[in-house]
């Protein structure tokens, strides 16, 4: 849907509103140009390497076949005594030598060539591309306006785009000598509507327009009587079991398991009433209205028309926290760290999201 508006210094009526589709083909001459000659060069460069490789390749087969010959000469002059051992390692030594320069050659060699293949892949394909003719779809949008006279006129027009959506994260951020915790409001925004958004006033909204104005329609549920016999066996099976259980369990066991929970219970008391949190000044405006939750950022944001995920600040404040360790020995045998952080009634409003947590800068966890 599209919507005009618009102030002038005169009497201006807005006669109507539409809009059209537009198909035109962008001009790739000059790409293509372009892209042809550096698939050319790096043809050229392909072969001068595979020409240098052919040669480091032939040099190697040669020190190859000349080390075979020339250990069976060697061993025939040193038996009859018309050489020396010095004169024959120095030889095996240059052999060497040369061998693994020419592999090493090679190697590189073949390592340029790999990366000169995936140049030629990637430039072929957006060639290819570009030869397919694909026509630009846009919108025209076409306000019909009339005026008595010749008025200064200011025309906003708004309107609503599908595939576009964002989702709330959070990073939490503390120090294990701290009773400060950090809270990074984030959102992950994402949009393909084929425009890019370049130094916008981004606005966040809970508000689904798609939804329609009819709520959904319930399903019944019917309630039947529940058969007492399956019941009464299954509770006899669990008192059988919960005897056997306390019989098995000894005094100090169970002490320790009262004692266990008793320290739980206590833990939990403690961190139920935090300290309270004084407002803090957040750098996106909050409103909330009908159920619906805004968020208004400042200017400046940038979200290309990609469909990757791009991240803006909403606000950043710190809370008040008491962190403690919780242990349940009977069921795992590590310990938790745990604290409770409250929002202040007056604080801005927590979506459900994923929170990413950093304890002393090293540790990342995820939850929510």
């Amino acid at each position: 849907s599209v919507r005009a508006t618009g102030t002038g210094t005169g009497a201006v009526r807005l006669l109507g509103v539409r809009t059209e589709k537009v198909f035109d083909s962008e001009p790739v001459g000059e790409q293509v140009a372009q892209l042809s000659g550096q698939i050319k060069e790096l043809e050229k460069q392909k072969r001068q390497l595979q020409d240098q490789l052919a040669s480091k390749e032939l040099a190697r087969n040669f020190v190859e076949a000349l080390t075979d010959k020339a250990v069976q000469h060697f061993s025939r002059s040193i038996a009859q005594q018309q050489i020396g051992v010095q004169e024959t390692g120095e030889f095996l030594n240059f052999l060497e030598q040369r061998y693994h320069a020419d592999a090493i050659a090679i190697a590189q060699q073949q390592e340029q060539q790999q990366e000169l293949e995936k140049q030629l892949n990637a430039l072929k394909a957006k060639l290819q591309q570009l030869k397919t003719p694909r026509p630009q779809e846009s919108l025209s949008i076409i306000v019909t306006l009339a005026a008595e006279g010749a008025v200064d006129f200011d025309l906003e027009v708004s309107y609503v785009v599908n595939r576009a959506s964002w989702i709330p994260l959070y990073d939490l951020r503390t120090n294990s000598s701290s009773d400060r915790i950090n809270l990074s409001y984030l959102a992950q925004v994402k949009q393909n509507t084929g425009e890019d958004w370049s130094n916008v006033s981004l606005t966040l909204s809970t508000a689904k327009p798609g939804l329609g104005t009819l709520p959904p329609k319930l399903e019944p549920w019917y309630i039947q009587a529940l058969d007492q016999e399956p019941t009464r066996a299954l509770r006899r099976v669990k008192s059988r079991a919960m005897s056997r259980s306390m019989s098995e369990s000894s005094p100090d066991q169970d002490y320790e398991d009262e004692a266990e929970a008793l320290k739980t219970r206590s833990a939990f008391q403690a961190l139920s009433a935090p300290a309270p949190v004084a407002a803090q000044t957040v750098v996106a405006v909050v409103s909330t209205e009908g159920g619906v939750v805004t968020f208004e950022l400042d200017g400046n944001s940038n979200i290309p028309s990609d469909g990757s995920p791009h991240k803006v600040t909403i606000f950043n404040d710190d809370y008040p926290s008491n962190p403690e360790y919780l242990a349940i020995p009977r069921l795992v045998s590590f310990a938790y760290l745990q604290t409770v952080v409250t929002n202040p009634v007056t604080g801005a409003t927590l979506l459900p999201g994923k929170a990413n947590i950093f304890l002393d800068i090293l540790t990342a966890l995820e939850g929510r």
